[in-house]
């Protein structure tokens, strides 16, 4: 049981997107997209988890927000 959980984390660990951080132009308020875990996406593939990004990214953006580089 043990050895199983520590297995889990490094394979979610090891596959994963960096998070997107999003600016909304007028309001200035900052989202963030992902990280996207390939051990949590439905068929563990990791264009599952680019297709969830770029959804989220394309959903923001027609929120009038921009891709920013980080929040700080």
């Amino acid at each position: 049981m043990r050895y199983s959980f520590i297995l889990i984390s490094l394979l979610l660990a090891g596959c994963s997107t960096d998070p997107v951080y999003m600016k909304n132009k007028e309001t200035g308020e900052i989202v963030k997209c992902g990280p996207y875990y390939v051990g949590l996406a439905k068929d563990f593939k990791m264009e599952g988890i680019a297709h969830q990004e770029s959804q989220c990214i394309q959903d923001y953006k027609e929120q009038g927000f921009i891709r920013i580089p980080s929040p700080h």
